[in-house]
């Protein structure tokens, strides 16, 4: 389930980042706990998240998120 990759809040379960030249071995590694690759880090303006079958799940952009995020305190 997408939402329980997501948002689950036990404690074995992680988001990491990990960079491209790393992302076969750290898969190898890990595979016995089936790590899913949730999406990228890229220079763009823009919060993309994939699913587990590469499908869109979130599409925003960060200054938005940021007003979302800062506009409650005051910021």
């Amino acid at each position: 389930d997408v939402a329980i990759m997501l948002f689950s809040e036990t404690n074995t379960r992680f988001l990491v980042e990990v960079s491209n030249e790393h992302r076969d071995n750290f898969e190898k590694c890990l595979a016995r706990f089936q790590p899913v690759n949730l999406g990228k880090t890229t220079g763009d303006a823009w919060l993309r998240v994939l699913g587990a079958h590469k499908a869109s799940l979130i599409l925003a952009d960060l200054a938005d998120l940021k007003l979302c995020w800062q506009g409650p305190l005051n910021l």
